[in-house]
């Protein structure tokens, strides 16, 4: 139980690659369904949710993150929302 509840946490952090900006935790795209699968692999082995974060980032890019941090890399996945509602 401990387990599933630290992976539904992490699933709604989590953006599918695939989808425009819905979380796996919602997707029905093959890659979120591995993702969730991944995710809970992980967490059995006993992997710190910041681990398990790090791995997806390492694997799909900082855009795999629904709050990706803010840095000089990412600054276009802040500001482009902006950006669009403006134009």
């Amino acid at each position: 139980l401990a387990h599933e509840s630290r992976a539904a946490r992490l699933f709604h952090e989590l953006r599918c690659v695939v989808c425009a900006g819905e979380p796996v935790s919602e997707s029905s795209a093959e890659v979120a369904v591995d993702m969730r699968r991944a995710v809970r692999g992980m967490i059995a082995e006993g992997k710190s949710e910041e681990d398990i974060r790090q791995f997806l980032v390492s694997r799909y890019g900082d855009a795999v993150l629904l709050a990706p941090p803010l840095r000089p890399g990412t600054w276009l996945l802040w500001l482009a929302p902006v950006v669009l509602l403006f134009l």
